[in-house]
């Protein structure tokens, strides 16, 4: 027996379009989207490498302001 993988974006489509992809896998894990201690975390991360001027407030307001 085969092991598949798929990793899905939320996204603004109807998941019955991809129902014949979705179909072939044998499991589905349900991952929740990130909170919001995840998300700033998520935005520090990957603002490291990139000049700006955004504060550790301004982070917090992002990710507040911001769904998973």
């Amino acid at each position: 027996m085969g092991v598949g993988f798929c990793y899905s974006k939320k996204v603004n489509l109807n998941l019955s379009l991809f129902s014949d992809s979705f179909s072939r896998f044998e499991r589905r894990i349900y991952i929740p989207l990130p909170d919001e201690i995840a998300r700033r975390y998520l935005l520090i991360h990957n603002m490291k490498k990139t000049k700006h001027s955004l504060t550790e407030e301004d982070f917090d307001l992002i990710a507040e302001k911001t769904e998973g």
